[in-house]
């Protein structure tokens, strides 16, 4: 079963984003702190191709791609920004962020963190990341 939603890159679509895959996920009977986490990943993901990607273009748009598989969530987010050169990001420690003061840089981090798999690709303008996560039902 493949579920699609469609955004545009303004911040304020955010909730709709959270609250598209939180309802499919409780519908799905995933547990609710699984559910909050994955959605604060996709959430993650999201804002940063809004913000970063896109410049905040409310004309771009960003795709959701939910498919199931047994135990899984497959999260496939695309977009068509600015590309991110995932192979040469490196994650920073919690402990660098507070010495150094600086403000964000956890955000992929907690991606990794949340997810089972998480995967980045751009090709022909099309930037691509896939979140995988084996769920537990409630």
């Amino acid at each position: 079963m493949l579920l699609h939603f469609k955004t545009y890159c303004d911040v304020g679509n955010l909730k709709s984003v959270r609250d598209f895959i939180r309802k499919i996920l409780f519908d799905k009977g995933v547990s609710d702190s699984e559910a909050h986490l994955t959605v604060l990943a996709v959430d993650e993901i999201c804002s940063n191709l809004m913000i970063h990607s896109n410049g905040c273009n409310h004309e771009m748009e960003i795709n959701l791609d939910l498919a199931f598989f047994q135990n899984q969530v497959r999260i496939t987010i695309t977009d068509s920004g600015l590309s991110f050169n995932y192979a040469e990001h490196q994650d920073i420690s919690l402990e660098s962020l507070i010495y150094n003061k600086r403000k964000g840089g956890l955000g992929l981090l907690l991606v990794k963190r949340i997810m089972d798999e998480v995967s980045y690709e751009s090709q022909s303008g099309r930037n691509c990341w896939v979140l995988s996560k084996k769920l537990r039902v409630a």
